[in-house]
């Protein structure tokens, strides 16, 4: 974390709104993918987003380290989202099932930091790049790199169906997942 961030952490926990619509805008991306990642519906991760940062700012004095905000907040997104999952599990509401551990991997890995999480989209990107079809190639890197890209945004926008789209990243997941998982798996043993 920038010297420039654990000021502005700091400013927040004594109250400066300013600061925290700073933060705000520095996490939201990440706090929105890891809620996609696990929710896999728009706006239910919007509302977990939402959830999250209204439960970090309300506990931002307890904070001990500002320099780990980041992976503090992940945290609390992970938690936020698994209890959101939980509660519709147990109304027994339906819910998307996260698909492969690959999508947490990239958007929320166990040991968040920022550096770690960096380095593990890093391989991600790495065998994303080594697709050799360009458009399933194409389709997997909007749906891992775009910004949270549904899986009907992404056919709208390749002029393809949604089950085109599907079938590409089921494939992506089965043909790769392995691979990914220990190249990750190496590089936390690194650490």
């Amino acid at each position: 974390m920038a010297a420039c961030e654990f000021d502005i952490v700091t400013r927040a926990s004594r109250g400066d709104r300013d600061a925290a619509e700073e933060l705000y805008n520095m996490h939201f991306p990440r706090v929105y993918r890891i809620a996609l990642a696990y929710s896999r519906h728009y706006d239910d991760a919007a509302d977990i987003a939402q959830e999250t940062f209204i439960k970090a700012f309300e506990k931002l004095d307890t904070l001990s380290k500002p320099e780990s905000f980041g992976a503090w907040i992940s945290q609390i997104a992970r938690t936020t989202a698994l209890n959101k999952i939980n509660w519709r599990k147990a109304r027994h509401e339906s819910y998307p099932t996260k698909e492969e551990a690959i999508d947490l991997f990239l958007y929320a890995p166990e040991n968040d930091t920022d550096a770690m999480v960096e380095r593990e989209r890093e391989i991600v990107r790495r065998v994303i790049a080594d697709i050799p079809r360009e458009d399933f190639r194409r389709t997997v890197e909007m749906f891992y790199t775009g910004d949270g890209m549904t899986v009907e945004r992404i056919a709208r926008k390749l002029k393809v169906e949604v089950s085109t789209v599907t079938t590409r990243l089921n494939r992506f997941r089965s043909r790769y997942r392995k691979e990914i998982m220990k190249r990750i798996l190496e590089l936390r043993e690194e650490e």
